[in-house]
């Protein structure tokens, strides 16, 4: 374990390093025009000038900071913060927790959150553009998620087998009711996000599918830790040699009070993660009700309740299939 997590912290080092060397330097802001400045860059050690624009990130910079370029018109334009180096920085501190934490656990907890990126990043948002059925796409990468996230990170054993079959039926009803409430709800999963990805691709992708599969990805998410924790409650409590209806009876109420604290904590997040917009309308002067009726304001509300509804459900169907495991 030791070597394995010496030879991650080698490769981070090694990409600091690499970054360093590779990505163009903020020197100084040369001379102001009207809508921009011209600054001193290093590029492989050869000082050049590009363009910044004014009241966009020109304040944050400091000498030798990395940056983001890009060509347009035979300009050299900076365009943002190279921001690789740290958060690589911040990749290794989480790796660190994770190592110091789950110990021999945490390298089937690192290289399973490695590989769900690469698949859906490398497989179901490549196919997605590509003009492929979105809801289809997403419900294979997540069969192959499912392994992955359950049997490589937990093992092979009756809970993880128990789990995986309630996550199974769970997303299977998501998908159902799910999209049965965007159809009543009459959401077109269209933002300005969407826009853009229809002007840079030219071609028409159905976003009512893609927001319809955001919510199933988003579940099935959060099932693992439910059903993977309510499994391993029943697995426990049939070693006291109790009734198995006293197990199903304790096994629920460890799982409300898990409910209780997951819901509180996926409410939050939610919340928190789309507060600038929450900010913004707020601003409008527009009443409560207006707010809530604003499509992309639904949306967020649809995900947080219909993710909520299946946590809650998972707890009852979990356990009564790990005690049905048990017979």
């Amino acid at each position: 374990m030791k070597k394995i997590f010496l030879i991650i912290l080698f490769f981070l080092i090694f990409s600091i390093f690499y970054y360093q060397k590779k990505s163009p330097k903020f020197i100084e802001i040369k001379k102001e025009k009207e809508n921009y400045y011209i600054a001193k860059i290093k590029i492989n050690n050869k000082e050049q000038e590009a363009l910044i624009y004014k009241n966009t990130i020109e304040k944050n910079l400091k000498k030798n900071d990395n940056i983001i370029i890009e060509r347009t018109n035979n300009n050299l334009i900076i365009n943002d913060i190279d921001r690789g180096e740290k958060i690589i920085l911040i990749f290794f501190f989480l790796l660190f927790i994770l190592f110091f934490v789950l110990k021999d656990k945490a390298l089937r907890s690192f290289f399973s959150l490695i590989l769900t990126f690469f698949i859906i990043f490398f497989s179901i948002i490549p196919n997605i553009i590509n003009g492929y059925n979105p809801l289809i796409s997403t419900l294979i990468g997540i069969l192959f998620l499912i392994p992955i996230n359950y049997f490589f990170a937990h093992g092979f054993s009756k809970k993880t087998f128990v789990a995986v079959i309630s996550s199974l039926i769970l997303i299977i009803l998501s998908a159902f009711l799910s999209y049965f409430f965007i159809y009543w709800l009459k959401i077109t999963g269209i933002d300005e996000e969407a826009n853009f990805v229809n002007i840079i691709t030219e071609k028409k992708i159905n976003f009512e599918l893609v927001y319809l599969s955001s919510i199933i990805l988003g579940i099935f998410g959060s099932l693992d830790d439910i059903t993977i924790t309510q499994a391993s409650i029943v697995e426990t409590l049939k070693k006291e040699k109790i009734e198995k209806k006293l197990i199903y009876q304790k096994a629920i109420e460890i799982g409300q009070d898990h409910i209780n604290s997951i819901f509180n904590t996926l409410i939050i997040v939610y919340l928190s993660a789309s507060f600038p917009l929450y900010l913004l309308f707020y601003l409008s002067q527009k009443n409560f009700y207006q707010i809530l009726n604003y499509e992309i304001i639904i949306q967020e509300i649809l995900r947080m309740i219909l993710s909520t509804i299946f946590i809650i459900l998972a707890v009852p169907l979990t356990t009564y299939l790990a005690i049905k495991k048990e017979k």
